[in-house]
């Protein structure tokens, strides 16, 4: 190889090394992060078809960071009488963080919530959650009452003594049994970056027959995502091979169907 053809050589290799370890390189750049709009909602859910009387979880409080005014994060459990979980009556409950500029219920920050969708929402609760549960487990549960008329009683609690306790009486359009049970996780945020909530589990998953035994669940259920990915949702631990079963979810944005535990 001659003199000049071996410096072509050199010059070429030392131009692909620059380029791999300069930070803001053309190359660097190829390994940049995603990011998913989701102004518009993005929803990923799991739904049980059959009557139920009762369900019980419990899940992982988390409080995400989010990347613009008017944003909400929420984590679910929706029981609807209708064929979907859109068709009231509806009873929802679960956790909820509203960015400043987001005024639906409960209104700005983070909070355990329960309500029922008439097609006006009613009966509303909140109840800020103390930052120690914050990534840590708390339990949730619905089933009915039958004093002053009856109706659907929701109890939030977490290991740190707070509790939301919601009376919703048939009197203002609750039932008394719900023909679906759906887990949600939910998501408005125009940018999506990474790990935006890290992975949690749902587990210890139940439901009620009409004498108001709970039973541990054991079908896996449909997972029906609602729009793009993130969120994520997908079981860890099949309740048909272990009863309750152990659910993932979580916002990443990835097109991969996978959940990273964390905080």
């Amino acid at each position: 190889m001659s003199v000049y053809k071996r410096l072509l050589f050199l010059v070429s290799v030392l131009t692909i090394l620059l380029l791999t370890l300069l930070p803001g390189s053309a190359l660097a750049k190829t390994g940049q992060v995603r990011t998913t709009n989701c102004s518009n909602q993005c929803v990923d859910l799991l739904t049980w078809p059959g009557t139920t009387y009762g369900v019980f979880s419990s899940f992982t409080v988390s409080s995400p960071a989010f990347s613009n005014q008017g944003s909400q994060w929420a984590r679910v459990i929706d029981l609807s009488a209708g064929a979907n979980w859109t068709q009231p009556p509806r009873i929802k409950f679960g956790v909820v963080k509203n960015a400043p500029g987001y005024n639906d219920i409960c209104g700005p920050g983070l909070w355990y919530f329960a309500v029922l969708d008439t097609n006006i929402e009613t009966n509303l609760k909140c109840l800020a959650i103390p930052g120690g549960a914050i990534n840590n487990t708390s339990h949730f549960q619905y089933n009915n009452y039958t004093s002053g008329g009856g109706g659907n009683l929701i109890q939030i609690t977490d290991s740190f003594g707070s509790h939301l306790t919601d009376f919703i009486p048939y009197t203002a359009g609750a039932v008394m049994h719900y023909a679906n049970i759906n887990l949600i996780e939910l998501v408005i945020d125009g940018s999506i970056t990474g790990h935006y909530v890290w992975g949690s589990e749902w587990d210890n998953n139940q439901w009620a027959t009409g004498d108001g035994v709970f039973h541990l669940i054991t079908a896996n259920g449909s997972a029906l995502p609602y729009g793009p990915v993130p969120p994520q949702m997908f079981w860890h631990t099949l309740p048909s091979s272990s009863p309750g079963g152990v659910l993932y979810s979580c916002v990443y944005d990835s097109t991969v169907n996978t959940c990273t535990l964390g905080s």
